[in-house]
């Protein structure tokens, strides 16, 4: 019989020491969302350009399939919730300055009005993206040099 305990997920990580606090992207300081910036960066860097091995890639896989209709289904919110619990999960065992890492949200309250060029693409995390600047997480990014 297996127990509960018995099973490990090599992405969990229960850090009693650093619980996972998210807290809204427009209240964290630059190195909060640098934090956050160079996790994503360095999961792309260590799969070495290999798809197989890019962590990052492979849950953006799941985001992005186009079969993917639970965008419209009740689940959507328990499906995506996984999915952003992996990526922070994989970013936590990173470890060094990644152990305490908390997946930042978007507090989409704040762009009322706004929904057709919300602020937060504009930010550090959005946009059309430019390879010379290291803040911003763009196409030039998400694929291997």
């Amino acid at each position: 019989m297996i127990s509960a305990n018995s099973v490990s997920n090599e992405y969990d990580t229960y850090n009693s020491e650093c619980s996972r606090i998210r807290r809204p992207w427009h209240k964290l300081t630059s190195q909060e969302r640098d934090l956050y910036t160079s996790g994503l960066l360095q999961l792309r860097a260590d799969g070495n350009g290999n798809l197989d091995d890019d962590e990052l890639s492979a849950i953006a896989s799941v985001h992005e399939d186009p079969l993917a209709f639970i965008h419209q289904t009740s689940a959507y919110l328990y499906w995506h919730g996984y999915l952003i619990w992996e990526l922070e999960s994989r970013i936590r065992n990173l470890g060094g300055k990644w152990t305490c890492f908390g997946m930042p949200y978007w507090d989409f309250t704040l762009e009322s009005g706004r929904e057709d060029n919300p602020t937060i693409f504009q930010q550090d995390i959005g946009g059309d993206g430019d390879p010379n600047n290291y803040w911003t997480v763009n196409e030039y990014s998400w694929f291997p040099t």
